[in-house]
């Protein structure tokens, strides 16, 4: 528009009021139509831009039947887009036409709770609340995402509603289960952590996941809660359980060697012993824990024929060149020292 000076000089060139104004209406005019013409050309050029990803939107409503590979492709390259362009405004738009087609699908959930966590935290959060109450209440990642979010933001009350709330409508769920122990025990309420592990073994049947629960209970109970003979009993009855678990020995091993405390060699020989002695391990696994116990001698020390599993040893050895052409080899033998011999040939 023209300032006042410049309105006197075109009014005082023209000669009369009458002609100025016409000239002030063709200027006005010209400089109204270049700006709009310049807001023309930049949106045609920005949809341009978009066009493509527009005509793939066959389904811009909300319907339960699922969506076709293509469109949710289109979907996320669009969103990928619209991000890159880094227009706030444009990218709230398109992520809520997107949630619309995509109400249920976590992953576009996902994305926006992402997206709107690096700006602005109770946006963020009122998305993650529609997200998991109205839409996907069935689905305990995006529930367990939120969690960790208002805990990250000091609302650890309202994460503890939220992973309490979605392990009761969907039970069984180890990332769950976990999550909510990590929390209680980040709070310092070991009780209440206890309370859940112990729950948590009560009810699990599977014997995989309950052996995963039991190892971290050990390690719990061990090292937070200082309760070393709780821990060994934890992985006993999980080994009683599961006999033929390699891990579970090697993990109760783990606790009879490791720790502040000096390594425990009386338990971890009567463990050795059972390995020795149990039915249900392989002949490879035995071995392994044969070496492994040689190492354990020679870094803490030890009596070989003080101990009885040399004993036990001998008998599996000769058992199993007995009933195979398994050899008695060097290394084997390099475990028993003519003292442990003795109660088999000098009795």
């Amino acid at each position: 528009m023209l300032s006042e000076e410049e309105y006197r000089d075109m009014t005082s060139q023209a000669g009369d009021v009458t002609q100025g104004e016409a000239m002030l209406d063709g200027y006005v005019r010209k400089v109204t139509l270049e700006q709009r013409t310049a807001v023309f050309e930049r949106t045609m050029a920005e949809l341009e831009k978009r066009k493509h990803f527009e005509l793939m939107i066959k389904r811009p409503y909300f319907h339960v039947k699922p969506l076709e590979r293509l469109q949710l492709k289109n979907w996320r390259d669009y969103l990928d887009f619209e991000i890159s362009q880094g227009d706030p405004r444009r990218i709230e738009f398109l992520f809520e036409r997107c949630v619309v087609s995509c109400a249920l699908y976590e992953d576009f959930w996902s994305k926006y709770c992402k997206y709107a966590e690096t700006h602005i935290r109770e946006w963020a959060s009122a998305i993650y609340r529609r997200a998991c109450n109205i839409h996907l209440q069935q689905k305990p990642n995006i529930h367990v995402a939120w969690a960790a979010f208002e805990e990250k933001n000091g609302n650890v009350d309202t994460a503890r509603e939220i992973l309490t709330s979605v392990d009761r409508a969907v039970p069984g769920q180890v990332a769950v289960r976990v999550r909510r122990i990590g929390l209680e025990i980040r709070a310092g309420r070991y009780s209440e952590a206890n309370a859940l592990y112990q729950e948590t073994l009560s009810s699990t049947m599977a014997l995989e996941t309950r052996n995963f629960y039991a190892w971290r209970y050990a390690r719990f109970t061990d090292k937070l809660m200082r309760d070393h003979g709780k821990a060994v009993s934890v992985m006993t009855t999980a080994v009683d359980m599961d006999p033929s678990n390699t891990t579970l020995y090697l993990q109760l091993l783990d606790l009879h060697t490791s720790g502040p405390a000096p390594p425990d060699m009386p338990a971890a020989e009567a463990l050795f012993a059972k390995v020795a002695s149990s039915p249900h391990l392989s002949e490879e696994a035995k071995d392994s824990f044969l070496t492994r116990r040689q190492q354990l001698l020679e870094e803490f020390g030890g009596n070989f024929s003080e101990s009885v599993f040399p004993h036990i040893l001998l008998l599996l050895l000769l058992s199993r060149s007995h009933h195979s052409s398994f050899p008695l080899s060097r290394s084997h033998l390099s475990y028993l020292s003519p003292i442990s011999l003795q109660p088999f040939f000098f009795p």
